[in-house]
């Protein structure tokens, strides 16, 4: 069971670190969730270090064991969202708790293996083939969320409505539907929102 005391997640597999990429207090009303498309690893360095002028963090990283990570507390503005807007709200960094999870996004299939956008390579067992609810976005083959990961979003989202007046559950692909495809068809999503939240 994952709690959040003192706007910081609690429990199994949770450990803390820091980023200074984050700025002013927010009331969250919203989860965003994300995929990196680059390894757990390489999204922990960036998240700590950054890279010459891009400004990017989120609330939480999960890895595909499960493993969670927090770099921002859920009370500070993360920069994960960028230029988003739903049912009326404007910058949702300033509304929300963005958590990015390990996995490849969109593959293609370079001889005998299978690569995600970023050039991490992927277990053909983990491929999945599927149509993005935005048509604009042709792409078929994704990387399958891991079911450790899939437990750890429940626990999460369950944890974060205990915690603060969530109103809805969305991806990256939701508020920025123009120019982003996270985190994609392969994600459960619909099934995560409607667990923590039910009906509302």
């Amino acid at each position: 069971m994952l709690t959040v005391t003192a706007h910081r997640l609690q429990g199994a597999n949770v450990r803390h670190d820091s980023t200074d990429h984050h700025d002013g207090l927010i009331q969250p009303r919203l989860v965003i969730f994300h995929f990196t498309a680059i390894s757990f690893g390489d999204t922990l360095v960036k998240f700590k270090a950054g890279t010459p002028g891009n400004r990017v963090s989120a609330h939480l990283v999960i890895a595909r064991d499960g493993q969670i990570v927090q770099f921002v507390d859920f009370n500070l503005r993360a920069w994960h969202a960028g230029q988003s807007t739903w049912n009326g709200l404007a910058d949702i960094n300033s509304h929300s708790i963005g958590i990015e999870l390990a996995n490849a996004g969109t593959v293609r299939k370079t001889g005998e293996q299978w690569l995600g956008e970023e050039g991490v390579a992927v277990p053909a067992s983990e491929v999945i083939e599927a149509r993005h609810k935005h048509a604009r976005w042709p792409m078929t083959h994704w990387h399958r969320y891991a079911d450790a990961q899939i437990a750890a979003c429940h626990a999460i989202t369950a944890a974060l409505r205990d915690a603060y007046p969530i109103e809805d559950i969305i991806g990256h692909d939701d508020i920025a539907p123009d120019r982003k495809y996270d985190p994609g068809p392969a994600s459960p999503l619909d099934a995560i929102r409607a667990t923590a939240l039910g009906s509302r």
